[in-house]
């Protein structure tokens, strides 16, 4: 369940950027953190940026709810080099999905 979470989460991220960010390009990182137990998705894309107070669109409550329903949880914000990253961390335990 928190593979399929975390490839959906992916998936709207990427189309967000395709879709509304402006730029022409989008990278994505995955992994497991330090400590082992979250599944570790970053996906950056080099548009516009999003506006910090930026209402949560229908993309982005999508990808908040699949985290939750896994246990885990999205962050959306403007990138510090400029465009928008997607954080997403998702437990690998099994109490998580």
């Amino acid at each position: 369940m928190v593979e399929a979470a975390g490839y959906q989460i992916a998936l709207e991220a990427i189309s967000n950027a395709y879709r509304h960010s402006g730029g022409d390009g989008a990278n994505v990182r995955t992994g497991v953190d330090a400590q082992g137990t979250n599944l570790v998705i970053d996906v950056t894309d080099n548009g516009g940026g999003i506006a910090p107070d930026a209402p949560g669109e229908v993309g982005i409550e999508s990808m908040k709810s699949r985290a939750a329903a896994v246990g885990g949880q999205v962050q959306v914000a403007p990138s510090v080099s400029g465009g928008t990253v997607v954080h997403a961390e998702l437990p690998l335990d099994s109490n998580g999905g």
